[in-house]
């Protein structure tokens, strides 16, 4: 089945990360992914998908520089968020 929320965020990411530079930092990206956020409040399901979309874009782009990535991205803790607060 597919998720409205998964389709959507993937769209609204794939354009944000679309006119960067491959050689742009992990800051960068995650900025301009912060600024395309397409759903309103950030809470609830629709933000947890936004946050696996996120991660999933952020490690198939940096995949080759991983040691770019903080560790959280990489590693996230089994209860915790897949993005810290205030990152």
């Amino acid at each position: 089945m597919k998720s409205f929320f998964r389709d959507h965020a993937t769209r609204a990411a794939t354009e944000a990360l679309k006119n960067i530079p491959l050689s742009a930092s992990f800051h960068e990206c995650r900025q301009r992914l912060i600024e395309a956020y397409p759903f309103g409040e950030r809470s609830r399901h629709p933000y947890k998908v936004w946050c696996q979309v996120q991660r999933e874009l952020l490690l198939i782009r940096f995949s080759g520089r991983r040691a770019e990535l903080p560790a959280w991205l990489i590693h996230p803790g089994a209860d915790g968020p897949l993005f810290p607060p205030g990152a």
